[in-house]
């Protein structure tokens, strides 16, 4: 079963329980800025999207299941009083210039976050971000920190959801959306028990021996 996942996201947890649990079939995973053109495109199965908190309205043709939301975090020079704590107040940053904070509407522009986080490894400003986005992101220079005390209105708050066509829908991939639930392995379904009836027709068939294939213009983990 082919994954892609926003940059960011760390999925190999419930890609090893996948791979473990449900006989016969393998995880196919691939990172991506914007994942869901790879479902659209049939190049993916599921997609594990970076999605704003609020204001998202889910297309009628997939389906949706939230997991969890994402810490704010910040990232400053490496060599500025944050890197010492674990954490730290918006109020105490007011006098810094923001070079990047999540837009208005939520989504993440990686792209101008990436050329953001070059700008503060020059010493210039700090930027403002999912703190698993700037962690991934891991601009030498930059230290990056958990960050407290910002209203949503300063910096809209992100979430992850699991998403995939309804068209697609299949056993195999309930399986995979209840593990990523916490589905344990005694509760697991576990569909190649059952057959494999129901399975999606973009699913990786053939792909039973975990060699992984990357979709198109994503970068493969």
């Amino acid at each position: 079963m082919k994954v892609v996942f926003s940059t960011g996201v760390q999925p190999d947890k419930w890609f090893r329980r996948f791979d473990e649990r449900v006989p016969g079939w393998k995880i196919a995973s691939a990172g991506a800025d914007d994942p869901l053109p790879y479902i659209r495109a049939g190049q993916a199965d599921v997609a594990l999207v970076r999605l704003p908190a609020q204001g998202f309205e889910r297309p009628a043709d997939m389906h949706e299941v939230a997991l969890y939301e994402e810490q704010i975090g910040v990232a400053a020079p490496k060599d500025h009083p944050v890197k010492v704590m674990d954490s730290i107040a918006f109020r105490e940053l007011v006098d810094e210039k923001l070079m990047y904070v999540t837009p208005s509407n939520g989504w993440d522009d990686v792209g101008a976050l990436r050329e953001a986080l070059q700008v503060v490894a020059a010493n210039v400003g700090i930027a403002v971000a999912p703190r698993p986005l700037l962690r991934s992101i891991n601009q030498r220079g930059v230290v990056h920190r958990d960050l407290l005390g910002i209203d949503a209105t300063t910096c809209p708050r992100t979430r992850v959801a699991l998403m995939w066509l309804t068209e697609s829908d299949s056993d195999v991939i309930q399986d995979f959306v209840g593990i990523c639930k916490g589905r344990t392995a005694s509760s697991s379904r576990q569909v190649a028990k059952r057959g494999r009836g129901g399975v999606s027709k973009n699913a990786d068939k053939g792909n039973k021996s975990g060699k992984k294939k990357t979709p198109q213009g994503a970068r493969r983990r």
